[in-house]
């Protein structure tokens, strides 16, 4: 199985293709054949060693937090999801590696893919997404009639941002 990892911080040129062994799934998990993964500043963050507190220095390491795919295979307790199921979600955002071919996830962070959307558009969408909620959720409390100004508007978070405005308000 190929796989993107880094043996040492730094940018992009630190990345190579590797051979590594196919994920195994255990009890709890689901194994994803990759279709789509998206990179965001926190994955290249990491990969530069700007968050090594928190990541740790563990090599060699995979990138990449979102993604989305196929379910191949399933572990006995999976209720959810079956093989052949369209799939989208985030990886540990500490440890990544869903620039892989095949990647192993637990049930709750997985969702089924939206129909009518690509994979790619699916796997643009989770840690954009999350940081919108949690925007929402935990910072701003928004009534019907209330007006948010969001400073920077120009990135993904906004798109959500302004979805669940609209809904909220």
């Amino acid at each position: 199985m190929k796989k993107i990892i880094y043996h040492k911080f730094g940018d992009a040129d630190v990345l190579e293709m590797a051979d590594t062994v196919m994920p195994e799934v255990s009890e709890t998990t689901v194994l994803i054949k990759v279709k789509a993964v998206s990179l965001n500043p926190l994955d290249w963050k990491i990969r530069n060693g700007e968050m090594k507190l928190m990541s740790g220095s563990k090599f060699p390491r995979g990138t990449g937090i979102d993604f989305s795919g196929i379910v191949e295979t399933t572990g006995s307790s999976i209720k959810q999801y079956k093989a052949g199921d369209e799939v989208f979600g985030l990886l540990d955002v500490f440890k990544g590696a869903a620039l892989a071919e095949y990647i192993i996830a637990s049930e709750k962070d997985i969702a089924p893919k939206p129909m009518g959307i690509s994979f790619e558009q699916a796997a643009a969408a989770p840690v954009v997404g999350s940081a919108a909620i949690q925007l929402f959720d935990t910072l701003v409390n928004i009534q019907t009639g209330s007006e948010v100004l969001i400073n920077g508007a120009s990135g993904g978070i906004v798109m959500f941002a302004i979805q669940i405005a609209k809904t909220k308000g």
